[in-house]
């Protein structure tokens, strides 16, 4: 049976999970399915656990060191499936509800970029799904860390290919408590602000309270970012990707 679906998928250092994750992944999917990962070199055991999972025909995994945007295009390129579907992160535990969230783009959302969200308000799952065709001809993911999605998204919904929906896949979040440590939390808001920037992106909605710290922060970013390739476009300016205009009701058949 051809491949029809590709779960691409990113992961650092993800072991007290990994297996859990791709269990909940790969007992809901046919030979119509298959998983690509891609490592980044993790150093906490996640590459042998994913190995493991090599004994089925249906899952590739690729070690390479690269940021999210990065691993995001380097699966999609050694995927198959005709439809892609990404952001499947393997510190969350997956409900088994795959294929409903398959039939629903299939009726709803076809040949459209679809992210799906776990409720009105709540931004933690970010799955999306989309045809190969779309994701070359909007150029894929790029060389990002942070936003890469939301780039892609905006792209997207630029050529009028973007809709979003709430449908809840993700059953077990990871909230990443060891991203509070405090030399931990600088560099991942240093990351994340300067990468913001880079697409256009303001890291803080206007009139927010920050903190001195943030502040700091925000400022090094603001010394770096040009150092660094441009996304910016004047699209990203009022991008929205929860504006009501992209919304899709999801509606159950059965």
């Amino acid at each position: 049976m051809a491949v029809k679906y590709s779960l691409c998928i990113t992961c650092f250092n993800e072991a007290r999970t990994v297996h859990d994750s791709m269990e909940s992944l790969v007992r809901q999917i046919d030979d119509e399915f298959q998983i690509v990962v891609v490592d980044s070199f993790s150093n906490d055991g996640t590459y042998g656990i994913l190995q493991t999972f090599e004994k089925d025909p249906r899952v590739k995994v690729i070690q390479k060191k690269c940021n999210r945007g990065v691993g995001r295009e380097i699966a999609l390129e050694n995927s198959n499936g005709a439809y892609i579907i990404s952001n499947l992160d393997l510190d969350d535990i997956f409900l088994p509800n795959l294929n409903e969230f398959i039939e629903f783009y299939h009726s709803k959302c076809e040949g459209k970029l679809v992210l799906i969200n776990e409720d009105f308000g709540i931004t933690t799952q970010n799955v999306m799904m989309a045809t190969r065709e779309v994701l070359k001809e909007l150029g894929g993911w790029r060389d990002l860390q942070w936003s890469e999605d939301w780039d892609l998204w905006c792209r997207a919904a630029k050529a009028q290919k973007y809709v979003w929906t709430v449908f809840k896949l993700v059953d077990t979040v990871n909230r990443h408590a060891e991203r509070r440590k405090a030399t931990k939390k600088i560099r991942v808001r240093y990351s994340l602000y300067r990468d913001m920037l880079r697409v256009g992106r303001q890291p803080f909605p206007k009139g927010e309270r920050t903190s001195l710290g943030q502040r700091l922060v925000l400022f090094f970013a603001l010394l770096s970012w040009r150092f660094y390739p441009s996304y910016r476009d004047e699209f990203n300016k009022s991008f929205g990707p929860y504006d009501p205009k992209y919304y899709v009701q999801y509606v159950h058949d059965g």
